[in-house]
């Protein structure tokens, strides 16, 4: 399979779709949820260095067809016959673990693979991951905000606050009388429904994310917002949601995305 070195595009951290599986105590699961979701950004971009549709299909068939548990051996035997495909798997794993994996990216034996091949002959490499794990730890601790690096912030913007209000819409035809009664729970419950019925593709895509932010203390009162016929600020809500998970105030996210 021949490859051709090509930039990383940015794409959502790992940290943040990850983040239920990550509480888990077993280090097994935690590190075979590591190892998927480097493998899944990693395979997500494998076009961009791997032109050939039919090579890029046996390869993932191959990889694919060994289950979680062959996962880790089989991506070690792949990385290390072909160093572009080790240097693409390489640059996830450096990004992943300074947006937020921290050292919860040793759970994966893949990584601690990578890892132990980098030390000698690619020292510069090394101390890039030995930053990265730090400020990974950082901001899995909350103390350093995640970056605003994603282009398509703006559009994804938009695309929430309007399926916000087409959610809006469903929630208040759908269920008029009881919404006032609902628990917090039930109105999730509600909420994660009318999303799912297909006029909401942007929310039914990350509504377990969408879910966990509702669940929050401070932001319970955002979903029965949406629950009340009075007129909210459906963008506010949006900005909020960023800011949750990515450590900036929504002033901050408001100001970011209007500069682009």
């Amino acid at each position: 399979m021949k490859l051709a070195t090509s930039e990383l595009k940015q794409g959502p951290p790992l940290m943040i779709l990850l983040q239920d599986i990550l509480r888990v105590p077993d280090r097994a699961i935690r590190g075979r949820a590591v190892t998927k979701g480097i493998a899944a950004v990693a395979f997500a971009r494998l076009s961009e260095v791997c032109p050939d549709r039919d090579a890029r299909r046996i390869f993932l068939l191959h990889i694919l067809k060994q289950g979680d548990v062959q996962l880790d051996r089989q991506l070690v035997a792949a990385t290390s016959l072909n160093a572009e495909l080790a240097a693409l798997f390489d640059g996830v794993i450096v990004r992943e673990t300074e947006l937020g994996l921290g050292d919860r990216v040793y759970d994966s034996d893949f990584v601690t693979e990578r890892v132990e091949a980098w030390k000698k002959p690619n020292v510069q490499l090394y101390d890039r991951f030995r930053k990265a794990v730090q400020l990974g730890e950082q901001r899995r601790r909350g103390d350093r905000p995640f970056p605003l690096t994603d282009a398509l912030l703006p559009n994804k913007a938009r695309d929430y606050t309007d399926e916000l209000k087409t959610a809006r819409r469903l929630l208040l035809r759908q269920f008029p009388r009881q919404r006032h009664e609902l628990s917090d729970s039930d109105l999730a419950e509600r909420f994660r429904d009318v999303v799912a019925r297909g006029a909401c593709p942007n929310l039914a895509a990350t509504c377990d994310q969408w879910c966990s932010f509702f669940a929050m203390e401070s932001h319970r009162a955002l979903l029965r917002s949406l629950a009340n016929a009075r007129k909210v600020g459906l963008r506010g809500i949006v900005l909020e949601y960023f800011a949750h998970y990515t450590g900036h105030t929504a002033l901050y996210v408001d100001r970011a995305l209007r500069r682009r």
